[in-house]
């Protein structure tokens, strides 16, 4: 997988500037990344947030885990990208305090370990589900911790739409290559 950091122009107003999807049409549990659920066991999520903080809001209300944690991209892509997260996903960690983490925006290897780190210091309990919102890189890492765990769920939000944007290309280039 080819990964280009990018530096996304503002548009619109500057509510919309980072907004890349339309309303949220389903969850999907990514195929092959359904973990191993427990029905007596509560629901520990793991959000890897991104710039839109409603998608986090909603699932986290539709679904009301009991643990809630919260993973964020820092350093960003561009020095201003972690504030715009945090702006963004306001009304999602004020309503859920989730427990903060945070892993370089373009590396999925230390997102992956992050991950693996704060999950096994929570200790088991709980059924996990990582919900990917934020980089392309730490939804990488959030599909490589649920896959070498066996029981940890990915859950897709898939947007109604999606929002053109004009991105100029940054001053990375990630290439990964995932064998198994």
């Amino acid at each position: 997988m080819f990964h280009p950091s990018g530096l996304y122009e503002k548009s619109g107003t500057l509510g919309d500037a980072y907004v890349f999807t339309r309303g949220l049409d389903r969850h999907l549990w990514v195929p092959n990344l359904w973990g191993r659920s427990d029905p007596t066991l509560p629901w520990r999520y793991v959000f890897l947030l991104g710039f839109e903080g409603q998608r986090s809001l909603q699932t986290y209300e539709r679904f009301e885990p009991k643990y809630v944690s919260a993973l964020i991209g820092k350093p960003g892509y561009w020095p201003n990208y972690e504030g715009v997260a945090r702006s963004k996903n306001a009304g999602f960690i004020k309503l859920a305090s989730p427990k903060i983490i945070c892993a370089n925006a373009g590396d999925a290897v230390e997102t992956w370990a992050r991950l693996e780190k704060h999950l096994g210091d929570m200790g088991g309990g709980a059924n996990t589900c990582i919900v990917p919102l934020g980089t392309k890189p730490h939804a990488l890492g959030g599909g490589l911790a649920a896959l070498s765990s066996g029981t940890i769920g990915v859950q897709y939000l898939m947007p109604s739409s999606f929002n053109v944007r004009d991105v100029k290309r940054g001053k990375y280039l990630w290439l990964y290559k995932v064998q198994m």
